[in-house]
């Protein structure tokens, strides 16, 4: 039996959600600058429920962060339901120029971006987790370790030039600024590559880990993974809204990802 590992990143191996979070609050405080926001702490939950609105909406966890800014100045300022105030900030998003508002959101964003450039630390257990792996991908050949992350990438890209461990303990980092169904696929055919029977897959097990239902677990099912579900403060313990977002296993940390492995046949050492 080979196997091919599937990893996300943010989230999943280091705390982006910690940085965000950082950066959120540098956004807070310049609109504060402008009196458009008071008390920017407190501001900092609904700030969050915007972003996870305006996500849901775009589609994209890094969408064009401006809007963030115009849809709190909505939310704070004019008095709109945060319903509402997602939906005037996606309406405008082209015009923001002409708003009243235009310096202070570029001010906002700039500082938010600003704060999106520090290196997120990677969760206690990922560096001797994925360490446990490097004999079966160097010695033993039935183990491919694929990180598939998506994002903004000049800034995915800063924190794997950072985080040396990726480049040491992954045979292939893919990049893309969004997942879908034919992302996991792609990672299937990549990993095959690495085996000598490229066209024999039954003898491969395939498996995903990542911390979002919808972005993760979804597209690993449909893809034929098995799908290995870690939760994180960034969306919280997720539900399942359909059938395929429903993950194969769920783990709280990555220590756990050793013993589930072996359980299902990798010759892990732990």
């Amino acid at each position: 039996m080979k196997f091919i590992l599937v990893f996300d990143a943010d989230n999943t191996l280091w705390d982006t959600d910690s940085i965000f979070r950082l950066a959120q609050l540098s956004l807070l405080e310049k609109l504060a600058k402008y009196n458009l926001v008071t008390e920017p702490e407190s501001r900092l939950d609904i700030l969050r429920k915007l972003d996870r609105e305006l996500f849901s909406k775009m589609g994209r966890f890094e969408y064009d962060f401006k809007v963030l800014a115009l849809a709190l100045i909505y939310y704070c300022h004019h008095d709109l339901s945060l319903d509402n105030s997602v939906y005037q900030a996606i309406a405008d998003r082209i015009e923001y120029k002409n708003s009243e508002f235009y310096v202070a959101i570029d001010d906002a964003y700039n500082a938010f971006q600003e704060g999106l450039k520090k290196i997120p630390e990677l969760y206690p257990d990922t560096e001797k987790t994925l360490d446990s792996f490097s004999s079966l991908r160097s010695e033993e050949n039935v183990l491919v370790t694929i990180l598939l992350s998506e994002g903004e990438p000049v800034r995915l890209k800063r924190i794997l030039k950072e985080q040396k461990i990726c480049s040491n303990l992954f045979d292939e980092i893919v990049v893309k600024k969004e997942k879908n169904r034919e992302i996991f696929e792609n990672a299937k055919r990549i990993g095959l590559k690495y085996f000598f029977n490229k066209r024999e897959t039954e003898n491969t097990l395939l498996i995903a880990v990542g911390d979002s239902l919808k972005r993760d677990i979804k597209f690993g099912n449909q893809a034929g993974f098995i799908t290995v579900y870690k939760p994180s403060p960034f969306m919280g313990k997720e539900e399942p809204c359909e059938l395929d977002e429903k993950p194969c296993y769920t783990i709280q940390t990555l220590k756990e990802l050793p013993p589930l492995l072996k359980s299902l046949g990798l010759p892990v050492k732990f």
